[in-house]
């Protein structure tokens, strides 16, 4: 019997954790870069991803819905729509490239730069 949880939690409840993804998602549209640790790293890079191909495949409207449901703001939301789709429509996926930077000072966590493409 596998008692694995499925995802990796980032914060002390389900709750808390999907809240953090949320935001690092976010402020990784918004800003179009992040520095971040490398296991919070792993778990938006599929998010973003998925994120990329709903506003790629859906219909405008339907994945704007979609897609407010995830952000935190409608900038996120609107440069999504306007900005990146645009710029990532040629590739299937990959949309971020992330380099490691070293390690944080204070409690020696691996760091991860990440950047859309």
């Amino acid at each position: 019997m596998n008692n694995k949880p499925k995802t990796k939690r980032l914060a002390g409840n389900s709750a808390q954790s999907d809240a953090l993804k949320r935001n690092l998602l976010t402020d990784l549209v918004v800003y179009e870069h992040l520095e971040t640790t490398e296991s919070k790293a792993k778990a938006i890079i599929p998010m973003f991803d998925k994120v990329i191909n709903i506003a790629k495949k859906d219909d405008k409207r339907i994945a704007e819905a979609k897609l407010s449901r995830i952000f935190f703001g409608k900038n996120a939301t609107k440069e999504v729509m306007d900005v990146l789709v645009e710029r990532l429509s040629d590739s299937d996926g990959g949309y971020l490239n992330h380099y490691k930077i070293g390690r944080r000072k204070g409690d020696n966590a691996q760091m991860v730069k990440m950047m859309i493409k």
